[in-house]
């Protein structure tokens, strides 16, 4: 008859210090049941432990991190979710082949559309061929360059005047250090 035990683990002293094993074992018994022999194997799994405890110590150490990111990753787009929606200027992004990925509050105004609307749309979709085209040679600039310019454009208004505006436009840049597209900012400078 044999009976096994196996992975039980433990703390001894060894050398004055203790350490934590991992206890196997098997005991053969006679047909009264007693035991007449064993075989055990301990190991040592001290540095295993340690291990597990600085893992899981470092998780939630990265856990807290996280947060903490979250939390500011939150309040940054709160501040720039309001300085969209509230400026007096018009805030646009194009990718490289012209495509709106954003505008803000006062274009959606100007335009008469949303946001949505807008998004995948381009200048030839939304203003006259004369516009658009300028619009787009003058991002051309920027992404060709690959720096900021001051441009003085017009764009046509819902009630019918064209306004003038005064427009700086920069690229952005990807990860890769690639333009990914044009930032454009542009105040009203139209005369009253």
């Amino acid at each position: 008859m044999t009976g096994t035990l196996n992975s039980v683990t433990g703390a001894v002293v060894m050398d004055g210090e203790v350490i934590d094993i991992l206890l196997s074992a098997v005991a053969e018994r006679d047909n009264s049941g007693r035991p007449i022999r064993s075989l055990a194997v301990s190991i040592d799994v001290t540095e295993r432990n340690r291990a597990e405890r600085a893992l899981q110590l470092a998780q939630e150490e990265l856990g807290r991190y996280t947060r903490g990111l979250e939390k500011q990753v939150q309040e940054r787009t709160r501040e720039i979710t309001s300085i969209l929606r509230y400026t007096p200027d018009v805030v646009s992004i194009k990718d490289c082949d012209g495509h709106y990925t954003l505008i803000n509050t006062c274009f959606e105004a100007i335009l008469g559309r949303t946001n949505d609307d807008v998004r995948g749309l381009t200048d030839d979709d939304l203003f006259p061929a004369n516009m658009a085209r300028q619009f787009r040679q003058n991002d051309l600039k920027v992404l060709r360059e690959r720096r900021s310019f001051q441009f003085e454009e017009q764009m046509p208004h819902p009630d019918g005047t064209t306004h003038y505006y005064l427009s700086v436009k920069f690229p952005f840049y990807g990860e890769d250090g690639e333009a990914k597209g044009v930032c454009e900012i542009s105040t009203d400078i139209t005369e009253v």
